[in-house]
């Protein structure tokens, strides 16, 4: 397994997770007026004569900003 097929598999991997958190964050009664989504990752990879063996581990920062209402009751 080379270098670009072990990123495309962890790609693959944390789509679903990526998927699941727009979801909740447009199912929000409120949506935020911006949506900032940091992800990492940690891939590491090794080959052996017969054995190749690839693990991934991600993390997701989530920051969601709600801007004052310009409509507001003071005019």
């Amino acid at each position: 397994m080379n270098t670009q097929q072990t990123f495309e598999k962890a790609l693959s991997r944390i789509r679903p997770a990526l998927q699941g958190v727009f979801d909740e964050i447009f199912g929000l009664p409120n949506r935020p007026d911006e949506v900032c989504i940091e992800f990492g990752l940690d891939v590491q990879a090794e080959v052996g004569a017969f054995i190749a063996a690839a693990s991934t581990t991600s993390n997701f920062k989530v920051t969601l900003t709600w801007h004052p209402s310009s409509s507001g009751s003071d005019t």
